[in-house]
């Protein structure tokens, strides 16, 4: 290691015999980059003598990956609104997508890719809505082609308003004949 940091011209960043510079120095730069080097060499080294650490460190997301996709096909809205129960999907879905591989693509795969990803969210979202949601689904599947994921979510929004409205009105005119 010596005879290499002294082939280098380095030895004197360790043996401290190259003396650092004060930070308003004009040389201060020059020698902090040339420390950084000398550094990261002798770190690198160390690292080395311990193997790959990706290999020896790295955990399988198997098993992580399972207890998303579990979680995503047991998912019901049940007694969630829609935005509660479309945002427990969408962190699904994030957490999901962390663990997909990434790839750069200008070949137009990846557009095929993308459109999939979206019609699997589609499917997720409209499988767990409540039944009394069929008719917005059916019209929903019914589209060619199937509409972007936040699409869907407005649309089904939208329904949800339309009925809380609709059963405010129901109530107003309950109470108005008692």
């Amino acid at each position: 290691m010596i005879m290499t940091l002294t082939a280098k011209n380095n030895l004197g960043f360790i043996d401290n015999s190259i003396d650092q510079p004060r930070s308003d120095d004009l040389l201060y730069g020059s020698w902090a980059r040339c420390n950084n080097i000398v550094t990261t060499r002798l770190f690198l080294k160390e690292i080395k003598k311990f193997g790959n650490l990706h290999d020896r460190f790295h955990e399988s997301n198997a098993p992580r990956d399972y207890q998303i996709k579990k979680l995503l096909n047991g998912l019901q809205q049940g007694s969630m609104d829609i935005s509660s129960y479309y945002t427990k999907l969408r962190v699904l879905w994030d957490e999901l997508r962390d663990y997909q591989p990434t790839s750069v693509c200008n070949c137009g795969s990846m557009k095929e890719w993308i459109t999939y990803q979206n019609q699997e969210c589609v499917m997720h979202f409209l499988i767990g809505l409540n039944e009394s949601y069929a008719q917005i689904r059916a019209q929903v599947l019914m589209m060619e082609p199937l509409p972007i994921i936040p699409k869907v979510f407005a649309l089904v929004v939208q329904e949800e308003r339309q009925r809380s409205i609709h059963h405010g009105v129901a109530n107003a005119s309950v109470r108005s004949r008692n």
